[in-house]
């Protein structure tokens, strides 16, 4: 047997003091819950702000937060940004040489543009590959130039 006895006047004092107790744990509970509903943290970083209605709080935190994913994405929008950049001053790099071989061609056919006769570039609604037949042309030629100079050379 136990040596402590127990009145009914203990017990209902204990299970008043533990009621008392568990009431204010949730009473606590309550408050921290709406103080949550009130308040969020950013996922990334940790900081907090109010929860608005509009979540003009969280779109500003979002924008200038260093650690959220959208710093990575905007970074890389920057450098396929920089690269097209590259990309279109390489392209007017090389378009500027493709004109100028091609009038440099057209010149030496006696063509021009305002003269109505067909270029060898052609143009962006008709291509034209007389750059390509032009300069195999040329290379058949020469071919053959070298053909008789070595022909010249071997009888001297």
């Amino acid at each position: 047997m136990n040596d402590e006895l127990y009145t009914s006047d203990d017990i209902i004092r204990s299970l008043s003091e533990e009621r008392t107790d568990l009431l204010a744990q949730v009473e606590a509970l309550t408050i921290e819950i709406e103080q949550m509903k009130a308040h969020t943290y950013c996922a990334y970083c940790g900081a907090e702000f109010d929860i608005d209605d509009a979540a003009e709080h969280v779109s500003n935190h979002i924008a200038t937060c260093v650690k959220h994913p959208m710093r990575d994405l905007e970074a890389e929008i920057k450098l396929l940004e920089n690269e097209v950049e590259q990309e279109k001053e390489n392209r007017v790099y090389y378009q500027d040489i493709v004109y100028a071989i091609c009038n440099t061609i057209d010149g030496w056919r006696g063509v021009s543009v305002n003269s109505g006769q067909t270029t060898c570039c052609g143009c962006v609604s008709s291509p034209g590959t007389g750059v390509q037949d032009y300069v195999e042309a040329m290379i058949a030629e020469i071919r053959r130039l070298a053909k008789l100079v070595g022909k010249i050379e071997a009888t001297d």
